[in-house]
């Protein structure tokens, strides 16, 4: 596997090599605006914050009437560790529907200096107009040092918080981006297609350091 990449002078981060990231979705609940969706993301904090293995957490309200997380695990046995099929299940059973998973091995990842202000609070959490974007290269892993110049080129941009190249279960390749707002987010990936999240609610977990 290439050897991750991170550079940072805002945070020391804690991503390494076998990391993986988890992005969740279930169906948000019809009748909450998404302004009581973000306090039911921060009523939800503690849950998270000391789980085994998590980097990092994502809260998300997508597009499509979902909602969920995208999760950075220290490995992929922290991450199978804590979605295993119980939890599953109970999402299933309080939601209506079997959560969405979808795994990637991460390949790349970058943090950009001043990507976020010093957290303010001692629970490292961070609200924002945060952006998450999903783009499927359309390449799979023999592909991978023609991925890593584009996903490179974009990292030469503003805007962003943190980056990631991975790899799917479905084999192919993804370029992950954590953006500081819409506007920069449309600004730097003017004309490509991706899967938008909102991603109002940022925080630490127990293996990471931001």
């Amino acid at each position: 596997m290439p050897k991750i990449k991170v550079n940072s002078r805002t945070y020391e981060s804690k991503i390494t090599d076998g990391a993986y990231l988890l992005i969740v979705e279930s169906k948000r609940p019809w009748y909450a605006p998404d302004f009581l969706i973000r306090k039911g993301f921060k009523n939800a904090v503690p849950e998270y914050q000391h789980a085994e293995g998590l980097i990092r957490k994502n809260f998300l309200i997508g597009q499509n009437g979902l909602f969920g997380g995208l999760y950075t695990w220290r490995d992929r046995a922290s991450l199978d560790s804590f979605y295993g099929e119980a939890r599953i299940n109970a999402i299933e059973a309080k939601r209506g529907m079997r959560p969405i998973l979808s795994i990637f091995k991460v390949l790349y990842a970058h943090d950009f200096p001043l990507g976020l202000p010093p957290s303010n609070n001692a629970e490292k959490e961070w609200d924002g107009d945060y952006v998450v974007s999903v783009v499927n290269k359309g390449l799979a892993a023999n592909q991978l040092e023609t991925a890593k110049d584009a996903y490179e080129k974009v990292n030469a941009q503003g805007g962003q918080i943190t980056s990631y190249l991975v790899q799917g279960d479905d084999g192919n390749i993804y370029d992950i981006r954590l953006w500081v707002s819409q506007e920069e987010r449309d600004l730097n990936l003017q004309g490509m297609s991706s899967k938008d999240f909102d991603a109002p609610v940022l925080i630490e977990g127990s293996n990471g350091a931001l």
